[in-house]
């Protein structure tokens, strides 16, 4: 049985629940549901590290035992260095030429959806919650990711990339859903992108730990942390 718990706005959990977690609004009120995209969407990060690793390897010759998901949230530089390339010891054609491949192989590697986004989504679209991504991607990384959730389209009424700043605006997706953000809940899976949207007056946030896990995110902000995005429920608050 799936115990449920109640998180208000201004509540912060310190043991947070793992499963069940209650987002609510009051019925009167119009809520918004804000999605990252990598991790929460759609889990890229495999396939991330894969296409980097395998563009190491062709153009060096060199592999990394980093893990599946050892280049999640990494830069571009942070990412030469996990292969053993400092932001110096590669001539600027080698490196382009590892970034371009590295975009070809990512291309290619298929990205599922993350179990339960879709069941989420169509509570929360059935609720009459409001649906928007927010993702600190650049367009064409987004739309390079969001190919594996094309069915989701219809069911989402916004769409932000990260532009080229790198910032998720989460702020930005509530006054364009017309919704305050303190009525806002907000899904990432990694720490940043939860301290930007508790930065941001985002009224509840939600960790999703298919990347880092639940004491990282909730130190990061988070008000609890799910395994699963279909373990948030959304429902009218009762008076």
């Amino acid at each position: 049985m799936i115990t449920r718990r109640r998180i208000r706005s201004k509540e912060r959990t310190p043991t947070a629940p793992d499963k069940g977690v209650l987002a609510c609004v009051t019925a009167m009120s119009r809520g918004a549901l804000l999605l990252d995209c990598d991790g929460v969407i759609v889990d890229s990060e495999p396939a991330n590290f894969a296409a980097w690793d395998d563009a190491f390897f062709e153009v060096l010759g060199r592999r990394s035992d980093a893990g599946p998901r050892g280049a999640a949230g990494l830069g571009i530089d942070a990412c030469f260095a996990l292969w053993g390339c400092g932001a110096e010891t590669l001539p600027a054609d080698v490196r382009a030429g590892i970034i371009r491949r590295k975009h070809e192989r990512y291309a290619e590697k298929p990205l599922p959806l993350v179990p339960g986004i879709e069941a989420l989504i169509d509570r929360a679209r059935g609720a009459g919650w409001a649906i928007a991504i927010v993702s600190g991607a650049s367009p064409g990384r987004l739309a390079m990711n969001l190919r594996a959730a094309a069915t989701l389209g219809p069911r989402v009424d916004l769409t932000l990339d990260g532009g080229t700043t790198g910032a998720k605006s989460w702020a930005v997706a509530a006054e364009r859903l017309g919704v305050p953000v303190g009525r806002c809940v907000a899904l990432d899976d990694t720490m940043p992108g939860v301290a930007s949207a508790r930065a941001q007056g985002i009224g509840r946030i939600i960790g999703v730990t298919t990347t880092f896990g639940a004491a990282l995110l909730r130190a990061a902000g988070a008000d609890a942390t799910v395994a699963r995005p279909d373990e948030v429920e959304l429902e009218p608050e009762r008076s």
